[in-house]
């Protein structure tokens, strides 16, 4: 999933991922790249990508908790 988040006073698109166990972190990074460039406009390529363990975040619905997606910027990796 990508979300738009500000970072230093910038708005810049942010992938949210999940890594699952056991995968390369360095494959998983360049597939997310290439399947982005091919999927979105340019505009919209992610630069920054927030890896997870074992799910991305959900609120108390069960939905994709999107504002805590947008507003997390820790431990971000540059794509």
């Amino acid at each position: 999933k990508t979300v738009v988040s500000e970072l230093e006073g910038k708005r810049v698109h942010v992938a949210h991922v999940v890594l699952m166990s056991g995968a390369d972190e360095a494959k998983v990074l360049q597939e997310v790249k290439e399947h982005c460039a091919v999927k979105l406009e340019k505009n919209h390529m992610p630069s920054l990508v927030k890896l997870y363990d074992d799910a991305l975040p959900v609120s108390k619905s069960g939905k994709l908790d999107v504002l805590k997606m947008e507003s997390d910027v820790t431990d971000l990796i540059v794509l």
